[in-house]
């Protein structure tokens, strides 16, 4: 093969059961914690809207009575591995709530105190069972139900291999591939000047970089060279309309 190669790592969740290696506290495990809120019987069913909610899910708002939100608390309370206490980052929300059973689902994603799953549902397990057997809080569990509820919890791996540093990806979940047209083209809209990159300029070049294995040579042919591909190219394919008027803020063809 002609084709220049570039290095990929699998797009896949990490297997700390594969790779036990791999476990530190910069993996991200989500969690999904099953509560009831009180007043089930319909006197309450609305309670985690409000105060509740915003408590939850946005660490930047001052929270009633000083209080800090779910987040803030998980990034006091956790100490993950390897991490320093300052760099500790939690994501919480709510899901599943518009029902009339006063059920909701409280979700968290963040680092583990031994950089394992297990490790990591252990810490929010201890968390969530406390946090529904407190009272005077914005929200208004029903602990009893809420305890009962937390036996169905469920957490997953967030962090994929390819999140992973480099040189810790274990050899089977490294591999490599053609870098062609279709590589260029990921290059360009990515890290390219606005300018350059499409539908303003018509990068891909009239041969393929790699004619055995370029996914998009074709499509080129078939539809680009068919259609306006943007004011910065030399050339002027059929089709090519410069009359269509640019969009706001264009930031013109320098490359």
């Amino acid at each position: 093969s002609d084709c220049a190669l570039v290095d990929a790592v699998c797009d896949e969740p990490v297997d700390l059961g594969a790779h036990p290696s791999l476990a530190s506290g910069d993996l991200r495990f989500q969690y999904k914690a099953p509560v009831v809120m009180a007043g089930a019987d319909g006197s309450n069913r609305d309670n985690i809207e409000g105060d509740c909610h915003t408590y939850v899910d946005q660490s930047d708002i001052v929270q009633p009575l000083g209080r800090k939100s779910l987040e803030g608390q998980l990034e006091d309370d956790v100490q993950c591995k390897d991490k320093h206490q300052d760099d500790i980052d939690f994501d919480c929300w709510v899901e599943s709530d518009h029902n009339d059973a006063g059920t909701a689902t409280i979700v968290c994603e963040g680092c583990s105190p031994d950089g394992t799953q297990s490790g990591f549902e252990a810490a929010m397990a201890t968390f969530f069972q406390n946090l529904v057997a407190s009272t005077g809080g914005p929200c208004s569990f029903d602990a009893a139900a809420s305890l009962t509820s937390l036996a169905g919890a469920t957490s997953n791996v967030q962090s994929r291999y390819s999140d992973v540093d480099d040189a810790m990806v274990p050899d089977n979940k490294k591999l490599q591939m053609p870098y062609g047209d279709s590589g260029l083209f990921e290059t360009m809209n990515l890290w390219g000047p606005e300018g350059c990159r499409y539908p303003y300029y018509g990068f891909l070049p009239d041969e393929p970089l790699c004619k055995d294995c370029s996914s998009m040579a074709q499509a080129k042919e078939d539809v680009l060279n068919g259609l306006w591909d943007g004011p910065c190219n030399d050339d002027d394919p059929r089709g090519d309309d410069d009359s269509l008027p640019l969009p706001p803020n264009y930031p013109g063809c320098g490359c």
